[in-house]
């Protein structure tokens, strides 16, 4: 499928063709549609190796700006977030309003 849309840029339509048939005919028999999902999943996941390494950064957020590409997940720290919230610390659970200073206890 790659390769297949690589010939299409590339103005080579009838090997475009030819592969993309070849592609999509091999899904069908093969029952794998699923494995198209590479295209978005692989995409994003090579370019948050690319930040982390330091592989290209400037034009791999050039490409996740462009394409409005989503990160797999907010752990990625390098991921070009629009709006990123950082605490300095975990908030502990509220306690139940029985254990609070100052509740009141229930009337019965």
């Amino acid at each position: 499928m790659v390769e297949a849309y690589a010939r299409l840029v590339a103005h080579q339509k009838d090997r475009a063709n030819r592969l993309l048939a070849e592609a999509l005919t091999r899904s069908r028999s093969e029952q794998s549609a699923a494995s198209f999902r590479w295209l978005v999943t692989g995409f994003r996941r090579l370019l948050a190796v690319a930040l982390a390494e330091g592989i290209e950064p400037e034009y791999a957020r050039a490409l996740i700006a462009e394409f409005a590409i989503s990160a797999e997940s907010p752990d990625i720290d390098h991921w070009p977030w629009p709006v990123r919230i950082r605490t300095l610390e975990t908030l502990p659970p509220k306690a139940p309003a029985s254990q609070r200073k100052g509740a009141k206890a229930k009337r019965k």
